[in-house]
Formats: C-alpha cells, sequence, structure tokens
C-alpha cells in the first residue's frame, strides 16, 4: 500500500461524487429480476470499474446488475493517521450472479509484521471477494 498525496482531492471526490446504482441501461427493474450487490460495513474497497467501464467518481455501497457474468475492479483505500492508503494495483472480481440473489463484497486486511513503529513506508495486505449473502459461500474468482 502506499501513501496517496492527493488526499484532499481524493476526499472531495468520494464525498460529492455521484453514481447511480443501477449498472444496466433501460428502466429500473424489480428486485428479484436483478443482482443485489452491497459492500459489507467497514469494507475498505472502492470499486474501480464495471464489466470493463469505468465507475464514476464516488463510494457507491450498493449495485444493481441484470444476471448474468459481470466483472469488477476493486481497489484497496483507507482513512489512516488522517491520510487516505491505497493499494498499488486493482483486483478484478469476476461472478456469475442469479436473479433474486444478494450478494456482497468483502474485504480481510492486515498489517505487515515487519512494519517499523513511526515508519512512513507502512505494508499490508489485503485480499476481496465476493460472497452470497444467504449461504456465505464464495462466488466470485480473482482474475488479473
Amino acid at each position: 500500500m502506499q501513501k496517496c498525496a492527493l488526499m484532499v482531492p481524493v476526499a472531495l471526490i468520494a464525498l460529492f461524487g455521484c453514481s447511480s446504482p443501477q449498472t444496466y441501461e433501460g428502466t429500473s427493474r424489480p428486485e428479484n429480476e436483478l443482482i443485489i450487490l452491497t459492500k459489507a460495513k467497514g469494507t475498505h474497497v472502492h470499486i474501480v470499474s464495471i464489466d470493463g467501464k469505468l465507475h464514476g467518481a464516488g463510494d457507491v455501497n450498493r449495485l444493481e446488475f441484470l444476471p448474468g457474468v459481470h466483472l469488477i475492479r476493486v481497489e484497496y483505500m483507507k482513512l489512516k493517521n488522517h491520510e487516505f492508503w491505497t493499494s498499488r494495483h486493482s483486483v478484478g472480481l469476476s461472478f456469475d450472479g442469479k436473479a433474486g440473489s444478494h450478494l456482497q463484497i468483502i474485504c480481510e486486511e492486515g498489517e505487515d509484521p515487519s512494519n517499523k513503529p513511526g515508519s512512513d513506508e507502512n505494508k499490508g495486505w489485503w485480499q476481496a471477494s465476493i460472497v452470497d449473502v444467504n449461504t456465505n459461500e464464495k462466488v466470485s474468482t480473482q482474475v488479473p
């Protein structure tokens, strides 16, 4: 992870950016015809792209997809000691959703034990995945 030098602009974009939860074209559909994807509370991931298209600025906690195979790209982003920390690369998560399913992005994270107290080069690890809310079964595959 690296410290983001543009803390204020990123914070403003995250705060004021807007994006629709609907990832498909056309009129909105009832939930039983959609895949609902949410982020687990406290998850430090930011969705960068959906099905190859850049996602609008802002942090969306709920997205609606039509059934089928989808690919989202996520980055790690966390406010730590009044600074934004981000991953160096995004991670692709592919999933095949059925109508009426409720899925959730989760993120596991940890500190690298070799970190030196007070160092600016704190290192850590993170791993994102998508699970079915009803079964807690992992439904995503990580792709490059």
